[in-house]
């Protein structure tokens, strides 16, 4: 298996997350998102995890953004973006295919990070993001 670019593990990471409903899935940070909405974001990249250069370590992140027009619909969204299991599991997502389309050798959800809430110029929005390690071929 030939190392993917970070760019291709990012669609991949957007295309594992497209069945979960009625939310914005995005490889890349958007200027404008519509919430909700799952944003891929790079992280860092610890190289050679393996002799001979075998494999890298790349850390992800997925921001999960829901609008506050409901406090409590946006807080309620993200308990079922967090659940194990279940439609909107951003876990489940990622488990049900680990190696993203075959483009990586194991991709995982080690983490949810607490909720924030933020209010930029378009309204209050609810946020946290999703660690995502993915162990992918080095060069």
């Amino acid at each position: 298996m030939a190392a993917p670019t970070v760019n291709a593990m990012r669609d991949a990471i957007a295309a594992t997350l497209v069945p979960i409903p009625d939310t914005q899935i995005s490889a890349y940070a958007l200027t404008n998102p519509t919430p909700p909405t799952l944003q891929v974001l790079a992280g860092e990249t610890p190289y050679d995890e393996t002799f001979g250069r075998g494999m890298d370590m790349h850390n992800f992140k997925i921001q999960a953004i829901a609008g506050l027009t409901s406090d409590i619909g946006a807080q309620k969204l993200h308990g079922r973006y967090v659940d194990a299991t279940g439609t909107h599991s951003v876990r489940a997502a990622i488990a049900a295919d680990p190696t993203l389309g075959g483009v990586v050798k194991h991709a995982q959800v080690i983490g949810a990070g607490e909720e924030v809430t933020y209010a930029p110029e378009r309204g209050a929005y609810v946020g946290r993001e999703f660690a995502v390690e993915v162990l992918a071929a080095g060069v």
